[in-house]
C-alpha cells in the first residue's frame, strides 16, 4: 500500500509539473500584446513611444511596490488596464508580487478589469494563488474577482495553489467557492 501511495504522489507531482511546463510553453509561443495608446486626464492622446515608456514605468513601479508612483500614473488619468508585452495588467503583476497596497490602489481605480487574462490566460487571482499571496487574494475576492476563471489549458487558481503547495491559499479559494 505504501508503494502505491508513493507512486500516486510521484504521478501527481509529475502531472502538475507537466501542466506547468505546458502552460509556460503556451505562454512563450503567444505573440506579444500591445496596449492601446494612453489618454491622459486632459483627454490628450499620448504618442505610441511615450505611451510605451509610461507603461514601462508603471510596471516598474508595481514591481517595486511603489504606491506613490502607481498612484501618480492613475491620477494622470491613465488606465489601470494597460498591458505588458506578455499581456499582464498592472493588477496581475501586483497580485503575483504580493504588493498588497498596490493591489488595493488598483482595485479602487475606476474601471480596473478584475478578471483580465494575460497571454497565458492567467488572472490576478491565479497569480496571487500560485504565489500564495493570501492578503492580495482576499482583496481580489472581496472586490468580486472570479475564483473560477480557467486558462486556455483549463488550469484554475485552485489548481495553481495546489501545485505550489499553498494550503492556506487553497482553503481561501474553497471558502470563496472555487472548484
Amino acid at each position: 500500500m505504501v508503494t502505491f501511495v508513493r507512486f500516486a504522489a510521484k504521478f501527481a507531482a509529475s502531472a502538475a509539473l507537466l501542466a506547468l511546463v505546458g502552460m509556460l510553453g503556451l505562454w512563450a509561443m503567444t505573440p506579444p500584446v500591445e496596449s492601446p495608446p494612453l489618454i491622459g486626464a486632459d483627454g490628450v492622446v499620448v504618442s505610441k513611444e511615450a505611451s510605451a515608456e509610461l507603461i514601462d514605468e508603471a510596471f516598474a513601479a508595481v514591481r517595486a511596490d511603489d504606491v506613490s508612483r502607481v498612484r501618480q500614473f492613475l491620477d494622470n488619468g491613465y488606465s489601470a488596464n494597460v498591458r505588458s508585452p506578455r499581456g499582464d495588467t498592472l493588477l496581475i503583476v501586483a497580485a503575483y508580487r504580493g504588493s498588497d497596497a498596490v493591489v488595493e490602489l488598483l482595485l479602487a481605480a475606476e474601471g480596473t478589469a478584475l478578471d483580465a487574462q494575460n497571454s497565458a490566460g492567467l488572472t490576478a487571482v491565479s497569480a496571487a494563488a500560485f504565489k500564495g499571496h493570501d492578503d492580495s487574494l482576499r482583496q481580489l475576492i472581496a472586490a468580486g474577482a472570479s475564483v473560477n476563471s480557467n486558462s486556455p489549458a483549463q488550469q484554475s487558481a485552485i489548481m495553481f495553489a495546489k501545485m505550489a503547495g499553498k494550503a492556506s491559499t487553497v482553503e481561501i479559494l474553497k471558502e470563496a467557492g472555487a472548484k
